[in-house]
């Protein structure tokens, strides 16, 4: 299973809303990986050190953007601190990996 972590993602708040960007190249690189990658993304949701990276990938990894605005990106919120600081809901978990389970199921 790759080593990543919510702190791989970075976030910028712009007018448009939220961007993230895939800060640690070995977990940018996870992009282009096989689709077998996907069900331990998947799994990778109910881990509140992975859960906001994983549903990063999968999101990009499928291009399945939905919505986002200043204070959610597809369904996960995050917060930015004025000091640079990340801070995700971890009641998001769930309601994530319900979403991701069903479309990795529909597509394996």
């Amino acid at each position: 299973m790759p080593r990543i972590r919510n702190s791989d993602v970075t976030w910028d708040g712009t007018p448009l809303g939220l961007q993230p960007r895939i800060a640690n190249p070995k977990t940018a690189h996870l992009l282009d990986a096989p689709a077998s990658l996907d069900r331990q993304l998947v799994e990778m949701l109910r881990d509140p050190d992975r859960f906001a990276v994983a549903h990063v990938l999968l999101t990009m990894r499928h291009d399945a953007l939905e919505s986002f605005d200043a204070n959610q990106w597809n369904g996960l919120r995050v917060t930015l601190a004025a000091s640079g600081a990340v801070q995700y809901d971890p009641a998001d978990m769930a309601a994530l990996y319900r979403r991701r389970s069903a479309l990795v199921s529909a597509e394996g």
